[in-house]
């Protein structure tokens, strides 16, 4: 389905090599930024180095998704995506960071908002620094190494179009919910990890999982027709809904 592969794919492009979130040496202090439009143009973040021994040098790699409309969301894998320079200014876009130390840095939408969602991926690239020392008298050299072994965690970067919409549909049937996203920004159902009600047939409670939702794209869940379901649907840090889903007779 469209989640696992876009997944997939977004794990392909955020880390360098294969290894866990929490084995990161440079991440950033986000998941995901949005920047909607008539709203201010710049955001701040934060950029760590996990490593307790070992300094990077970092770099910005900014990349964004150029077919996404064009796609059948439920079975293309081969999203494409391109390196972009010029609709964003990082300052600093390069930098050292020193064992276990963070860097604040502000990010500039250049770019002018257009009719259409962009959605983005930002990572630091991480070299090695180490230093080596001088055969004479001049100072300590810098060097810089591979990035075979060092790894880094991007994140999401969305801008909005000029009008957004956020307007999260359902329907439902004997089988469960499909819910559809009829705006024109991309939303986000919200993880309940205990969700818990009263049914015809007693009280339980059950997981609901994340979903990310891009325009037009729709998500079946399964789930008995006699649960009610109430599942809040969110969008850019600035809309949410909550959907009051009765039970299916």
């Amino acid at each position: 389905m469209f989640k696992a592969k876009f997944l997939m794919l977004l794990m392909g492009a955020m880390l360098y090599v294969n290894s866990a979130y929490a084995q990161m040496d440079i991440s950033l202090g986000a998941v995901q930024r949005y920047f909607l439009a008539n709203e201010r143009a710049y955001q701040t973040l934060k950029v760590s180095n996990n490593n307790a021994s070992k300094a990077f040098e970092v770099e910005a790699v900014l990349k964004m998704f150029t077919n996404l409309d064009s796609v059948n969301k439920l079975d293309k894998e081969d999203y494409k995506m391109e390196v972009v320079d010029n609709h964003f200014l990082l300052a600093p876009k390069k930098f050292v960071l020193e064992p276990k130390t963070s860097r604040a840095v502000r990010m500039v939408r250049t770019e002018a908002i257009t009719d259409k969602e962009r959605v983005y991926t930002l990572a630091y690239k991480p070299k090695e620094v180490t230093v080596k020392k001088g055969d004479d008298a001049s100072p300590n050299k810098v060097v810089m190494g591979g990035i075979s072994s060092n790894t880094s965690a991007g994140i999401l970067v969305y801008v909005s179009p000029k009008n957004p919409v956020f307007n999260v549909s359902f329907t439902r049937d004997e089988n469960g919910v499909t819910l559809f996203n009829e705006g024109n920004i991309t939303s986000e159902m919200r993880m309940h990890r205990n969700y818990c009600y009263e049914s015809s047939e007693g009280e339980g409670c059950m997981e609901l999982p994340p979903e990310r939702l891009s325009p037009g794209e729709k998500f079946f869940f399964k789930i008995e027709p006699h649960i009610p379901l109430v599942w809040t649907a969110r969008a850019y840090d600035a809309f949410n809904k909550k959907l009051k889903i009765a039970p299916f007779e």
